[in-house]
């Protein structure tokens, strides 16, 4: 299907309401589904059916297939009827290496943003978080790191994508090596991102080279094995929060011990950020600050307050119960005026 602009068509719409597909109620957090299909048409395609089916709100492809592999300058790829798709450039004389989609759909507003005019970095905002799809190409490695170290991202920003790189901090037991991972690692720490998941592998060779960057609390993922789109990656599956986790009033946060799990991956995720080593006292310090610091964060976004089950059961919070009194008093006032309005009309008078 030819890349047309990136709109949304009414035809796509009353399409997904014929066929029955209509969405289930949204729950406040974004579905991303993340492979690389390695520039395989079948591959392309299964990713695209496959994220239909799971209701994947958006869906980043890494060496995606496209017609201009094969005719450089056709605009020619992997479309879906209910997803609206976004290219990387304009322009194809080069092949692009990404392309991201976002579900057709009135409670997703999606715009794309263009920080890079580059084939292998497409940016798309999707409400209030801002995805970054990136493919690190081994033959032009030092491009997508120089762009992504100038780049001072937007706040609630994912950035996920083939890195081509290996690391210790995402790959545990790999050498340490003055490498691409390296740099990588140093661009994370320095841009204050934490790593969704760790220590689990994303291509054949066992090597985790996809990988996820964000600074949104809470936000979880990791290879999906029944989302394989039968090329030689894994895909990731992200789970990202739209909006911060609201504050309830009363009561302290805990970790129940059914979200240690969640607390495990958090404190993985963030523990790249805490520096390694501290020489003098005023290192110390700081490496005692940034562990509070990265603690406090993995509380907030896998803890719950202690005796809020209680509020609800009993009516809720106080600003819940004054709002409650209110609304009755307006409907009470509301009912007395109709009823008064019935009788003038009627003739009763008061």
């Amino acid at each position: 299907m030819l890349m047309g602009p990136s709109v949304r068509k009414r035809s796509q719409t009353d399409w997904r309401k014929a066929e029955g597909q209509g969405r289930k109620k949204r729950k406040m957090h974004l579905t991303v589904f993340q492979a690389n299909v390695g520039k395989k048409g079948e591959s392309h395609d299964t990713a695209l059916s496959t994220a239909w089916k799971e209701e994947a709100d958006v869906v980043l492809i890494q060496e995606p297939w496209t017609d201009a592999l094969l005719r450089p300058g056709r605009r020619l790829t992997k479309t879906h009827p209910g997803y609206v798709t976004f290219s990387p450039v304009e322009k194809w004389e080069n092949h692009p290496y990404v392309m991201s989609y976002v579900w057709i759909g009135d409670d997703l507003r999606c715009e794309q943003l263009r920080p890079f005019i580059f084939s292998d970095i497409c940016v798309v905002q999707v409400n209030d978080v801002t995805l970054c799809n990136i493919y690190r190409h081994q033959a032009k490695e030092n491009e997508v790191l120089d762009m992504l170290e100038g780049w001072s991202q937007p706040p609630r920003t994912v950035i996920a994508g083939d890195f081509n790189a290996v690391h210790w901090s995402w790959q545990p037991g790999h050498r340490p090596h003055n490498g691409p991972g390296q740099r990588v690692a140093d661009w994370a720490e320095l841009h204050e991102l934490g790593t969704v998941f760790t220590g689990q592998p994303t291509q054949r060779c066992g090597n985790t080279l996809d990988l996820a960057f964000t600074d949104i609390l809470g936000t979880l993922g990791g290879p999906e094995p029944n989302w394989h789109t039968g090329s030689d990656h894994e895909t990731i599956a992200l789970h990202v929060p739209m909006t911060p986790p609201p504050i309830i009033d009363g009561g302290r946060l805990r970790v129940t011990f059914d979200n240690i799990p969640t607390f495990t991956q958090l404190v993985h995720s963030y523990a790249v950020l805490c520096p390694d080593k501290a020489e003098t006292v005023e290192e110390a310090e700081e490496m005692a600050n940034k562990i509070t610091e990265v603690l406090d964060k993995c509380l907030h976004g896998a803890g719950t307050r202690r005796g809020t089950e209680g509020l609800r059961r009993h009516g809720g919070t106080k600003h819940a119960q004054k709002h409650r009194r209110e609304c009755a008093r307006l409907k009470s006032m509301t009912s007395r005026c109709l009823c008064r309005q019935k009788h003038i009309r009627s003739g009763k008078g008061l």
